[in-house]
């Protein structure tokens, strides 16, 4: 299990017999060490990770000078243990930080400008790397022909005035509207699944058509357990599919702390975290039956290949 340790600015990895151990990162600040070894990199600010099919680990993190604010990067970790930018550049297109379509589509990653708002990562089997980018509301992706492409999203916010009620559900992917994208992740049919504006699952077939997969448009107010993932409410952190083929994820709303929903044949369940907080002297935590658990602070999920899910 790969766990980026933010507060520390190191990726930390724990081993299958339980040992933890640094992976990258020296815990100084600041953007170095691309072409040598990840242990002796340096790194601003690590997001979002996820692993490829060859076992390269990719992570966002951002660049900055006295020129340049901030800008995103995506840093690859290859199997030989030496680190990479992946994609990203070190100064705006045309001096300016709006999108620009001439500098940022069908180009090599290296001369792509990156958002300092990745807030999703995810790798295909194929080796097709996506993120998301929060502020530029678009998900982005770069292909087995090494070039970048925006897959989803565009110059209109889903819910922005102007913008289709649906935000271009049942059409391409290409031609729809999203808003503050988030997590992403593949799952085992092939289609790439994001978390949209954090009420709403969607997911972009291998055919390039958007549809939605969980949450709802407008009101929220709605059952959360039992029902249609498309009837009910949530508010999603993070996503992950299981060895089983469902997908996970992390909700915050009103009625619990944090919890785990499971989501399988279109239907919702809450499988993990409890509706309020843990009454003194009852263990909530290490022991607990899932549904017993108190989870106020949990970001990501993780699944082993036996299914475990952490």
């Amino acid at each position: 299990v790969y766990v980026v340790d933010a507060t520390q600015r190191r990726i930390r990895r724990v081993r299958p017999d339980g040992i933890i151990e640094a992976f990258a990162g020296t815990g100084a600040e600041g953007y170095a060490g691309d072409g040598g070894p990840a242990l002796e990199a340096t790194f601003t600010a690590p997001g979002s990770i996820a692993v490829g099919p060859d076992g390269s680990v990719y992570v966002t993190d951002t660049y900055s000078t006295p020129e340049v604010y901030y800008m995103g990067v995506i840093r690859r970790i290859a199997p030989d243990g030496t680190i990479h930018r992946f994609a990203g550049v070190d100064a705006y297109c045309n001096s300016g930080w709006d999108w620009n379509a001439e500098c940022n589509e069908e180009v090599p990653p290296l001369e792509a400008e990156v958002d300092s708002q990745v807030f999703g990562l995810a790798v295909s089997d194929e080796g097709t790397v996506c993120w998301s980018e929060w502020g530029w509301d678009r998900i982005r992706c770069v292909g087995l022909d090494g070039l970048v492409r925006s897959v989803a999203g565009g110059d209109v916010a889903c819910g922005a005035w102007g913008s289709d009620p649906e935000c271009g559900d049942g059409g391409p992917a290409a031609e729809a509207q999203i808003k503050e994208p988030r997590s992403l992740a593949f799952g085992p049919d092939g289609a790439l699944y994001l978390v949209d504006a954090v009420t709403r699952i969607r997911r972009i077939g291998p055919d390039g058509i958007i549809s939605l997969y969980a949450g709802m448009y407008g009101d929220q107010m709605a059952a959360v357990n039992g029902v249609p993932a498309t009837e009910s409410s949530i508010q999603a952190q993070d996503i992950v599919f299981g060895a089983d083929g469902a997908l996970y994820l992390i909700n915050s709303d009103p009625q619990y702390l944090r919890s785990v929903r499971r989501i399988h044949d279109g239907v919702v369940h809450h499988v993990a975290g409890r509706k309020m907080y843990c009454a003194a002297g009852l263990d909530c935590e290490v022991g607990a039956p899932a549904l017993d658990a108190e989870l106020p602070n949990i970001n990501e999920l993780a699944v082993a290949p036996d299914g475990t899910l952490y």
